[in-house]
């Protein structure tokens, strides 16, 4: 995994007003997970068992029996990529985008991390919109996310100011116990990553309901206020987004859930 450098994150105290939270007293906005999508055949939940769990995408048959997926097209499982093997790929196209939702439940009181390692492939910087997210669901049998992390990147001549073009961004929002959306902003976190290389995303709960957004064991944004309370337990990992075929594509090679020692 490549380290990398932030451009334009100013992370000292009192220099951006994202450093924290904003607790917005509007009603969540339409997102693109809220479209209508086409599902794949829904198998019956797998229960969890509130210990840790990992899936390495090692087979297309394995990924199919794990998650439900939304979205035309559809997302994948490919061998390798970017010298790594066995990955999860979107397939979805901007805006709408495709996702996968687990079948096991995940969540707990004390607090959980989801992370996975994720790449954006670039093969052109004009006309295209990439990008990877991992987030938990709101809603049962829906894409539709209570928590995100979303890397994404937009090339040139795309629907975003022009100073926002050719770069890539963390975009992360959580829903706060009053139901309020905690949301960073599209642009306010750029981050400089090449091509090809891999970086791990975190979203950490802990055990006061607080979440911590971490970009390569990193903390970027940590929320001013807890985690809404229906979101703690009993929800499913979300993953997908953008990833437009031959022109650019956005990988995971791993999505992880772990749960703190007393909770295993």
């Amino acid at each position: 995994m490549k380290t990398f450098n932030y451009l334009g994150i100013a992370l000292m105290a009192g220099s951006l007003f994202f450093t924290a939270c904003t607790k917005d007293e509007v009603p969540l906005p339409s997102e693109p997970q809220n479209s209508e999508m086409i599902q794949s055949t829904l198998d019956p939940q797998v229960a969890d068992c509130k210990k840790n769990w990992t899936d390495t995408f090692t087979s297309d048959i394995s990924f199919t029996e794990r998650w439900n997926l939304y979205g035309n097209p559809q997302p994948g499982w490919v061998d390798k990529a970017c010298g790594r093997e066995g990955l999860f790929v979107n397939n979805g196209l901007y805006p709408e985008g495709s996702f996968a939702v687990s079948k096991i439940y995940v969540g707990s009181d004390e607090g959980y991390t989801i992370e996975s390692d994720v790449c954006i492939e670039r093969h052109t910087s004009t006309g295209v919109v990439a990008g990877a997210e991992i987030g938990v669901s709101i809603l049962p049998d829906s894409p539709q996310t209570g928590i995100s992390m979303r890397l994404i990147y937009f090339g040139y001549m795309v629907n975003v100011p022009y100073k926002c073009q050719n770069k890539t961004f963390l975009v992360m929002k959580a829903i706060s116990d009053g139901g309020d959306l905690m949301y960073s902003g599209d642009f306010a976190f750029p981050v400089n990553i090449s091509s090809g290389s891999w970086h791990k995303m975190q979203i950490s709960i802990d055990k006061l309901h607080y979440v911590s957004f971490l970009l390569d064991n990193v903390c970027i944004w940590k929320c001013d206020y807890p985690l809404d309370y229906n979101i703690l337990k009993n929800k499913h990992i979300v993953l997908g987004y953008v990833s437009p075929g031959n022109r650019t594509n956005a990988y995971h090679d791993f999505v992880r859930v772990s749960y703190p020692p007393d909770n295993k």
